[in-house]
């Protein structure tokens, strides 16, 4: 077969090769040197020149699969180990353990005579390499940590202008909230040494990775973004599509995307007091953050002074004006010279039209350029749980429900400037959703199948209770369809009809075991109310009444708490909350939910066989760590303990982070010359005995 010469320009492979090779060896591991889960990694291109290496990633059924990035031409030299005595398609150096050739799948037979599939995918999409000097695991442990000295390459197939290597001055970590906890494809932050254009995209150093792991079309953020960035929005962010590889590992198709920050080429605020904050009813304990009258949490996210905590509090105050007048009822005249009230008529519309219901307790942007600022709605952020993903019938609303929104859309005003704006500017734009999901599916059509064989978690119930389908094309036209039949039934005066007289938000207390409900009422006042609290992994029977306590207004009207403790419940995932007035649900119905990742003081007992397993046994430790038994047995704290003694420990799974059973039978050979492979035997000896000796349960 003829050779092809590299759409890569020589001196961009070898700055790569400088790059991500050095920073490499400096974790430890060599090109020739191969870990023993390693059977295959991409070393050389067509013209010779080392690059990557690209470590294999062996699907169910075991088949291996090479990703590769676009623009490395044809012949490749693929180092790897195991004893491989014949291949079916290119050439085999056995002493130097490589294979060549321009082979797209090739068989490997070993000594033993297994054959070992072999495909190679390549990306036509920009891809980004990041090289760090830890391991992928140690951020993964902790979102928080950052590594530093790593080093990022970007290659552009399609354009070599776009192509660039900053070696050894950036800094990687995790990012996200609920996403971060519960998927195994995680978003991370990437902070480069200094600001550069990035796919065309405006001058800056940080930069964030969208997994859009919740979506299985993986469009939904790009689609939304480019829409918002067409609207008289002050900043908009934009996003371009990336394969990426995290220490020679592919990771998947994800959206660079600029950060939702202050500054010039993000949001530009100029007063040197400006801040952004975050309504945000779900994470705020993690932030600095206050909570205004109506029970809503406000998160600082960003702040033009580095000591920006006075600007917080001006910010705080203007929040406590505007729920004044709202709470009094005062004329709309008063309320639009506190507020950009545009601004949120805007993201009302994109929010409520895209069914991105997240925004009614999280997510939901504000800004305030200084004392003399009204308050602003925006920038738009995180759309991956939205659509047919957020409200199903596409004839249906939900983001009114927020309490602010609730609120603003008592007044006529308000509902002619979302009619006016949405006739005006949005309708275009939003109706033409459904035809740009075309052009978006194609710009990413090469990657698509790597990343859902990297990540095979099309059609089942994702971790956050999100149904797809088996294939990606099913998903791509169920949420095309979703689409279009939302531009035939969306329309302001529609929502304005289904405004309802509560207000309704939930928040974990800082502590993590109370999650408080409040209801408020927005016509009339309330008798009683209560909270009606289920499990979803529990079902039904699981539902607890909790009565609320009234809490009083200036204007008579009245708001309603209910407390629910965690420290009661066995169970983790999603709960559901349904509020009753006068013993009766409210209608409109009036609901929330709310996800446990992590229970307070687990109490629960884990005895079996008079052996206390509690000290080797977390419940909410064994259900993240192993997706397939969460898939099994759920979130329940008695089931998933019932798998480890059944199944978990026989297997040598990790109850917590306490005690591992391989690492335990190592590092004490006199019990692994008596229990062998007998794991439960290992378990019974550390708490019987090893811990009382001395021995550790863990490096």
């Amino acid at each position: 077969m003829t050779k092809k010469k590299p759409s890569i320009i020589l001196p961009i492979i070898l700055a790569f090769v400088s790059a991500a090779l050095i920073f490499f060896c400096a974790a430890g591991v060599h090109a020739d040197e191969l870990p023993e889960n390693v059977m295959f990694a991409v070393t050389h291109n067509a013209g010779g020149e080392p690059i990557g290496p690209y470590y294999d990633f062996e699907a169910e059924g075991g088949t291996r699969y090479l990703f590769l990035p676009g623009g490395l031409g044809d012949e490749l030299k693929i180092q790897c180990s195991g004893d491989i005595t014949h291949i079916s398609e290119g050439s085999l150096d056995t002493g130097a353990g490589t294979i060549t050739g321009s082979m797209g799948a090739f068989i490997a037979t070993l000594s033993d005579g297994r054959d070992v599939p072999v495909v190679i995918m390549r990306s036509k999409i920009p891809s980004l390499e990041i090289s760090l000097s830890d391991s992928l695991d140690d951020i993964h442990s902790d979102k928080d940590k950052i590594s530093t000295g790593a080093a990022a390459v970007l290659i552009d197939p399609s354009d070599p202008g776009n192509n660039f290597v900053s070696a050894g001055d950036c800094e990687f970590k995790g990012r996200g909230n609920s996403s971060w906890e519960v998927y195994d494809k995680k978003g991370y932050q990437l902070r480069l040494g200094e600001a550069r254009m990035v796919l065309g995209m405006d001058r800056a150093k940080t930069w964030v990775l969208l997994a859009n792991a919740s979506d299985p079309t993986l469009l939904r953020n790009k689609l939304v973004y480019d829409i918002t960035r067409q609207m008289d929005l002050a900043f908009a962010p934009e996003g371009e599509f990336v394969d990426l590889w995290v220490n020679g590992d592919y990771r998947g198709v994800y959206l660079l995307t600029e950060k939702v920050q202050i500054g010039q080429s993000r949001l530009d605020l100029t007063s040197g007091h400006g801040i952004i904050a975050e309504f945000d009813n779900a994470f705020y304990n993690n932030e600095i953050f206050f909570q205004d009258y109506f029970g809503n949490y406000f998160a600082l996210k960003d702040s033009a002074d580095p000591e920006g905590l006075n600007d917080f509090l001006i910010f705080q105050e203007a929040i406590d004006t505007l729920d004044y007048l709202l709470d009094h009822k005062r004329e709309w005249r008063e309320i639009e010279k506190r507020i950009d009230a545009e601004s949120f008529a805007r993201m009302y519309l994109v929010n409520e039209y895209f069914a991105n219901c997240e925004s009614a307790v999280t997510s939901f942007f504000w800004y305030q350029d200084g004392e003399d600022d009204v308050l602003h709605a925006g920038p738009a952020w995180d759309y991956d749980t939205c659509m047919r993903d957020g409200v199903e019938d596409p004839a249906e609303y939900y983001v009114y429900k927020n309490t602010f929104y609730n609120r603003f859309l008592q007044y006529t005003e308000f509902q002619q400037l979302i009619t006016e704006i949405y006739a005006n500017e949005c309708r275009p734009l939003f109706e033409g959703a459904t035809s740009d999901m075309y052009a978006l599916r194609d710009r990413i059509s090469s990657s698509i199948d790597m990343n859902y064989i990297r990540w095979d978690v099309l059609g089942g119930t994702d971790a956050k209770g999100h149904d797809s389908f088996p294939s990606y094309e099913l998903n791509f036209n169920d949420q095309r369809t979703w689409l279009r039949e939302r531009a035939e039934n969306f329309s302001p005066e529609g929502v304005v009809g289904e405004v309802v007289p509560y207000a309704f938000s939930l928040s974990m207390s800082e502590d993590g075991r109370y999650v408080d409900f409040y209801l408020s009422s927005t016509k009339r006042a309330i008798a009683q109310a209560e909270a009606s609290v289920w499990s979803e992994a529990g079902g039904a029977g699981t539902s607890v009444r909790i009565r609320a306590e009234r809490e009083d207004s200036e204007t008579g009207l009245s708001r309603w708490h209910a407390r629910y403790d965690l420290g009661t419940s066995r169970y983790l995932g999603t709960f559901k909350v349904q509020m009753l007035v006068g013993g009766q649900p409210c209608q409109p119905s009036v609901e929330g939910s709310f996800f446990v990742s992590s229970l307070p003081e687990d109490t629960g007992s884990y005895t079996f066989e008079g052996i206390d397993f509690s000290p080797v046994f977390d419940p909410v430790y064994y259900a993240m760590r192993y997706p397939i038994v969460r898939k099994q047995v759920g979130y329940d704290k008695e089931r998933l303990f019932a798998h480890f003694i059944s199944t978990g420990i026989r297997a040598g799974y990790q109850g917590n982070e306490a005690f591992n059973v391989l690492w335990y039978r190592e590092q004490n050979e006199d019990l692994a010359a008596i229990y062998k492979d007998s794991y439960l035997s290992y378990y019974e000896h550390y708490l019987i005995k090893g811990m009382a000796e001395g021995r550790p349960g863990h490096p």
